[in-house]
């Protein structure tokens, strides 16, 4: 049996693969559509396959490491303790650590 921490990270990554797989299935069909070397049929047909909703980034408020809700950074999807851990470690570039 799995913690519920761990169901929820592990869920959190399969809906987050579903998601840039449908992306990048829109961008294919897309850049079918907009390619004036192939004939208007099938550009025609790849129309009708991709969707016109937006599928935005993907957005949740846990920690795919520790699976924290409170205090998640939206871009890296980290908690603020993993952000500072990593960051003393150097092993993400460019991020400094403000300490007193």
């Amino acid at each position: 049996m799995l913690r519920k921490k761990k169901k929820l990270i592990l869920k959190a990554n399969i809906k987050n693969i579903i998601i840039l797989k449908y992306l990048y299935i829109n961008i294919i069909l897309k850049s079918i559509f907009n390619n004036r070397n192939i004939e208007n049929k099938k550009r025609l047909i790849t129309s009708f396959f991709f969707k016109k909703t937006n599928i935005k980034y993907i957005t949740s408020n846990l920690c795919l490491i520790s699976g924290r809700f409170k205090n998640t950074n939206k871009k890296l999807l980290f908690s603020r303790h993993n952000i500072n851990n990593y960051c003393k470690k150097g092993l993400i570039p460019n991020f400094k650590i403000k300490s007193w």
